[in-house]
């Protein structure tokens, strides 16, 4: 890359984690560059530094230029201005977000919500475009859907029937690391260039890489997870979408009660980390209390904000 002194071995360490170009450099946050191969920090820095001068390309430009380099940076709206100005607008449409969090938290429930929202028009800080939700543990969650367009959407005031929006959610039930990898690579790559699709959604990634591999197996993980991630920037670079995938958490030792599953080999791939709390209920109402926080992102401060989860959807408290 131009204005970079990386060595051959560390030119090779990035093209082995799929980062080719300063876009998926800058995609990358430092600690996710510091840990994937033998960079230091002083390496990292300038690689980032190089990156963001050839990809901002200091000059003049056109109003047409300029408009099409925005279109790479748009997020899409939770629908709650408190948990979007938490997140600087929404979930990014660029590189991978995870969404980590315990049982309960109400991960489900915010990718439904942003499944119905991304097919708001762009004033209404949606994309216009359709989703796609793949399932891995449980069934699609029909119902909840049901309900929450009516809750959500009336508090939104967004006229339409469910079925309309039903129609714009492309689900596919996959049980098996193999079947994850021909659905990326296959499938959804096609689903791709016949549909507008704004949102892309896995519901888990630890439900396929938890359980698919013996303990021996443990670089083949690596692997499979690397060849799906990579595919997964490359479909949110070339079609500007939103790719969420959530992950379960499990218990820690150290000052973090949980942390997100599937360990470092997961994390290096992951562009953006947002992971949602359940805390222990209080003496005053008895309800378990919840808190979003965003723990790293290429464009963000790390930020905790408190939410609520109801029938009309997820909601942060001021």
């Amino acid at each position: 890359m131009a204005g970079t002194k990386l060595s051959d071995k560390h030119q090779e360490e990035l093209k082995k984690a799929d980062i080719r170009g300063p876009g998926a450099v800058l995609q990358v946050s430092e600690f996710g560059l510091l840990r994937i191969g033998s960079l230091n920090s002083a390496e990292a820095d300038s690689l980032s530094t190089s990156a963001a001068a050839t990809v901002l390309n200091p000059g003049f430009t056109t109003a047409l230029e300029s408009e099409n380099s925005l279109e790479k940076w748009k997020r899409l709206s939770t629908g709650c201005h408190i948990l979007d100005h938490a997140l600087g607008g929404g979930f990014p449409a660029r590189g991978i977000t995870e969404l980590a969090g315990e049982s309960g938290c109400g991960k489900t429930q915010l990718c439904l919500q942003l499944c119905l929202g991304v097919q708001y028009s762009q004033s209404q800080g949606g994309f216009n475009s359709g989703a796609v939700y793949i399932c891995t543990e449980d069934s699609f969650p029909t119902n909840r859907l049901q309900q929450l367009f009516h809750t959500y959407s009336r508090r939104r005031g967004v006229c339409g029937s469910a079925k309309n929006f039903g129609d714009n959610i492309f689900i596919e039930h996959i049980a098996d690391a193999a079947g994850m990898r021909q659905c990326v690579l296959g499938r959804l790559p096609k689903l791709m260039t016949s549909q507008r699709v704004g949102l892309i959604v896995i519901d888990s990634v630890a439900g396929i890489f938890r359980s698919s591999y013996e303990n021996n197996e443990i670089r083949n993980r690596a692997e499979d997870m690397r060849v799906v991630a990579g595919q997964l920037h490359k479909i949110a670079a070339e079609y500007g979408v939103c790719i969420i995938c959530v992950n379960q958490v499990t218990a820690s030792d150290g000052p973090e009660r949980c942390i997100p599953a599937l360990g470092l080999a997961w994390s290096n791939l992951v562009t953006t980390r947002i992971q949602l709390h359940l805390m222990e209920p209080n003496g005053i109402d008895g309800a378990p209390h919840r808190s979003l926080q965003v723990v790293f992102a290429p464009d963000l401060p790390e930020a905790t904000v408190p939410y609520t989860v109801s029938e009309a959807g997820v909601f942060g408290l001021s």
